[in-house]
C-alpha cells in the first residue's frame, strides 16, 4: 500500500498547491468563513477529477514522486482551466473531500509517513483481479462519460476490454457476418474471436495482395490492369476511423485482389489448353503438311514435312516458348477480370 499512499500524498500536495494559488494574498482561508455553495455541475466535475487522479495513482504507482506529482498536477490544472476564478477555491475544497485513498486507514501524507502507515487492506487484495473489479464496479455509478471512456481505453490497451468502450459488435455488422457464415440469427457472436478472425483474414488478404500483384507484373508487365492503391494502408485508415477512407474504397481494393487471384488460378488450366492448341495449329502433322513446300517428283512426303518442321522449330527457343505461354496466360486473365471472357 506504500505506493498508493505515496500517490495520494502527491495528489494532496498538488491539491494544496493549487488551492493556495487560487486564494491569492487577500483571499479567505478555508474554514475561516463559509465558501460559496458549489453548483451541482462543478461537484460532478470534482468527483470526475478525483476518479481521474485515482487512475493516475495506479498508472504511475511505480514511478518516482516527481513524475507522479507532475501527472497529478497536470490533471488538476486541466480541470481548473474550466472553472471560473471565484469557484476554484470551493472546487478544490470539494476535491480534497472527495479524494481519499481506496482505504480510509491510509493517511494522505508524505512518502516517509505513508511507508510507516499500514492499511487494513492486505496487499494481496490489491493484486487480486476480482477485488479490483468489484472496487471498480462500486465506483462505476459515480463516473462520467469521460472517465468511463478513459477506463475502457486503458483496459483495452492491456487486452481486458473491447476497444471503443467494450460495446461489442454493432448489430448491423453482426447480422451481415451471421448471414455470410450461415449463423442462426439469434446466435451471439464472440467479439474476441471475431477480432481474431479479422486479424487472420487481414493477414490472408495482405499476403494475397502482395503475391498476386507481383506475379501479375512478372507475367504481363505492360498490361493496363494494374494495382491502383495500397490495400494495407487503406485497411489501416479504415479501421482507424479515417473519414477519407470509405468502405467502398476498401471493397474495390479487395474485389480487384479477388478477381486477379481467381483469374490466375483459372488460367493454369485454361491458358495451358489455349497454348497447346496454338502450338498444335503450327506443329501438328496436318499443319506441317499443308504449309510445307510443294512435293517434288518421286520425293517422299516426309522429306518436305521435316524441312518445314525444322524451319519452324529453328525459330523457337526456351525464351520464346515462355513468352508465348505467359502471353496466353495474360490474355486469359485480362479477358476474365475485364469481363470479356465469358
Amino acid at each position: 500500500m506504500a505506493c498508493v499512499g505515496s500517490g495520494a500524498g502527491s495528489a494532496q500536495k498538488s491539491y494544496n498547491r493549487h488551492r493556495d494559488v487560487t486564494r491569492g494574498p487577500g483571499a479567505r482561508r478555508i474554514g475561516s468563513s463559509p465558501l460559496p455553495e458549489l453548483p451541482p455541475e462543478l461537484s460532478q466535475r470534482a468527483a470526475a477529477l478525483a476518479n481521474r487522479l485515482r487512475l493516475v495513482q495506479l498508472d504511475f504507482a511505480d514511478e518516482g514522486d516527481g513524475t507522479r506529482r507532475g501527472q497529478l498536477e497536470e490533471e488538476v490544472e486541466r480541470a481548473l482551466s474550466a472553472v471560473t476564478p471565484d469557484q476554484r477555491e470551493p472546487f478544490l475544497q470539494r476535491l480534497g473531500e472527495m479524494f481519499p485513498s481506496w482505504d480510509a486507514n491510509v493517511t494522505v501524507a508524505p512518502r516517509a509517513e505513508a511507508a510507516a502507515a499500514r492499511s487494513g487492506i492486505d496487499e494481496k487484495e490489491l493484486r487480486n483481479a476480482s477485488f479490483l473489479v468489484e472496487r471498480l464496479a462500486e465506483l462505476a455509478p459515480q463516473l462520467g462519460e469521460e472517465e468511463r471512456a478513459a477506463i475502457a481505453a486503458r483496459l483495452a490497451r492491456v487486452g481486458l476490454a473491447l476497444p471503443g468502450g467494450g460495446e461489442g459488435i454493432p448489430e448491423p455488422a453482426a447480422e451481415k457476418l451471421r448471414q455470410r457464415l450461415s449463423i442462426p440469427p439469434a446466435t451471439a457472436l464472440n467479439a474476441g474471436r471475431t477480432a481474431e478472425l479479422t486479424t487472420l483474414l487481414a493477414e490472408l488478404a495482405l499476403s494475397l495482395d502482395q503475391i498476386v500483384w507481383s506475379t501479375w507484373r512478372a507475367i504481363a508487365p505492360r498490361s493496363d490492369f494494374k494495382k491502383e492503391s495500397d490495400l494495407g494502408k487503406n485497411l489501416h485508415r479504415f479501421v482507424s476511423g479515417d473519414q477519407d477512407t470509405a468502405r467502398g474504397q476498401v471493397k474495390v481494393d479487395l474485389e480487384r485482389v479477388r478477381k486477379l487471384t481467381a483469374a490466375l488460378i483459372a488460367s493454369v488450366g485454361q491458358a495451358g489448353r489455349q497454348f497447346s492448341q496454338q502450338h498444335f495449329q503450327r506443329f501438328g502433322v496436318e499443319a506441317i503438311r499443308n504449309t510445307a513446300r510443294p512435293k517434288k517428283v518421286m520425293e517422299h512426303d516426309s522429306i518436305r514435312m521435316w524441312e518445314k518442321y525444322a524451319e519452324l522449330a529453328g525459330a523457337m527457343d526456351a525464351g520464346s516458348l515462355e513468352r508465348e505461354l505467359m502471353g496466353a496466360i495474360a490474355k486469359y486473365v485480362e479477358d476474365l477480370v475485364k469481363g470479356t471472357n465469358r
